[in-house]
């Protein structure tokens, strides 16, 4: 995960520890938006193990949902 509109590092990172998060927590720079384009928050990037993009999915979703598409690619 990357964050880009809040939080030191160290915040990143007990906000991650308190979600239970599995995966790094980046903070994020402008070159990565622009990049990525990212232009509403959340915007969400599945990678699959091979490092492929495989979905870019905006705003917030429900734990169903990302039940569902996470399936799709494990």
């Amino acid at each position: 995960g990357i964050s880009f509109q809040s939080g030191a590092r160290d915040q990143v990172s007990e906000f991650g520890r308190r979600l239970g998060v599995t995966f790094p927590l980046l903070i994020g720079t402008r070159e990565v938006i622009d990049r990525y384009g990212v232009a509403t928050y959340p915007t969400t990037f599945v990678i699959d193990r091979q490092g492929m993009m495989q979905f870019c999915v905006f705003n917030s979703r429900t734990g169903e949902f990302w039940d569902e598409l996470l399936g799709r690619v494990r």
